[in-house]
């Protein structure tokens, strides 16, 4: 008879923590495989998922920064007292070098600006223009009074204001007005006019050639000049002045109070007439162009005189003060001390109307301004 223990195999429990895990191992493997292999793939297909596209975008541009924009408000005005707010800084990338500020423009006809002031300021004292009150406008007076400096200093003669020009012009190289042979123009041929008027040339064309030279060296011989042929400042003066000698010429007079009127009146129907240096009207003046034209058109006799001629003339009276004038009278003015350089005819009521350098056209305005009473020189009263 078998004993209990060979009828029935009884397994023994694995003594050690790790037999028993061993143990159980064994009896699960099959579980184990399968959940092992669904992880494995699992894993697999994980790793192996394709990306997603992302579409290629350029990248967005923000807005430029700068200072904030504001708008005017009409009808409102800072209170007094109150400073505008500081425009805020355009802001720059950390280390970004500030530009530097762009040069100044180039100054031609039709622009407005402070500096055609000091433009024309300059080329009053040189004598390139009508003595008159600086504007900011460059109008056609300052256009052919720069291309008369570059044609004399032999610039490209176009007029505008820069580069080389502006800086000749002020600097010691920039001379004084001066007519000399090759040069040609309007100025030409109102300077050839008054040599005919004194008998030294036979017409006038507007070139400054050969037989203009010799005329001009005639001139000078007769009232004690140098004689290059050239007409500088000296030349100018004398010719356009009542003292000059010549083969022949014309002794001023004097009109009539009526004659007077009729200047005055003849003045106001010419407002508006454009100012072109050395013209004497009927349709264009320049300011002793057009007294010149006023008075020779209401009975007074007289030669093609500058301002300065005119101010010097001892056939008519001379008027000291401004506070003394009358209508009809002629006024005259000078810049900073300087020679007489222009003139007008005085209408009464402290207003003169003149062939204005600056406006560039007849105009009628205040002649007791603080510009003009500092400048006044003498009137001359020609009635």
């Amino acid at each position: 008879m078998r004993s209990y223990d060979s009828r029935y195999r009884v397994r023994k429990r694995p003594k050690t923590a790790l037999a028993r895990a061993w143990a159980f191992i064994g009896a699960k493997r099959i579980w184990i495989l399968l959940v092992g292999t669904a992880l494995a793939v699992a894993l697999i297909l994980l790793l192996n998922r394709p990306k997603p596209v992302i579409p290629d975008r350029s990248p967005i541009e923000l807005p430029k920064v700068t200072a904030p924009f504001r708008s005017p408000v009409p009808g409102i005005t800072p209170e007094p007292g109150i400073p505008a707010p500081a425009p805020y800084p355009s802001p720059s990338a950390p280390g970004t070098p500030t530009p530097d500020p762009s040069p100044e423009p180039d100054l031609r006809e039709g622009m407005d600006s402070e500096d055609v002031r000091v433009l024309q300021q300059r080329l009053m004292e040189l004598g390139y223009i009508d003595i008159d009150e600086p504007t900011a406008h460059f109008g056609p007076a300052t256009d052919f009074a720069l291309q008369l400096f570059q044609r004399q200093h032999g610039l490209q003669i176009d007029g505008i204001f820069g580069g080389e020009t502006k800086r000749v012009l002020f600097s010691e190289a920039g001379r004084p007005y001066t007519l000399f042979e090759g040069a040609r123009g309007h100025d030409v041929e109102a300077f050839q006019e008054r040599l005919h008027e004194l008998g030294f040339l036979e017409h006038a064309t507007g070139y400054y050639g050969t037989d203009t030279v010799k005329a001009v060296k005639e001139f000078q011989k007769h009232n004690k000049l140098h004689e290059d042929g050239k007409a500088g400042e000296h030349t100018l003066n004398t010719i356009f002045s009542s003292k000059a000698k010549g083969l022949s010429g014309v002794t001023a007079t004097k009109g009539s109070s009526r004659s007077a009127r009729a200047a005055i009146k003849m003045a106001g129907e010419l407002l508006g007439k454009r100012y072109v240096w050395g013209a004497k009207g009927p349709n264009t003046f320049d300011c002793s162009g057009f007294v010149y034209y006023l008075l020779t058109h209401n009975g007074v006799k007289t030669g093609r005189l500058n301002a300065l001629g005119f101010s010097k003339e001892d056939n008519w009276d001379k008027i000291s003060k401004m506070s003394n004038l009358r209508a009809g009278d002629i006024v005259f003015f000078s810049t900073n001390g300087r020679r007489v350089g222009h003139t007008g005819l005085y209408i009464g009521d402290g207003k003169m109307i003149d062939a204005s350098s600056s406006n560039g056209k007849v105009v009628k305005r205040s002649c007791t301004t603080a510009f003009w009473k500092r400048n006044f020189v003498c009137g001359r009263r020609p009635w």
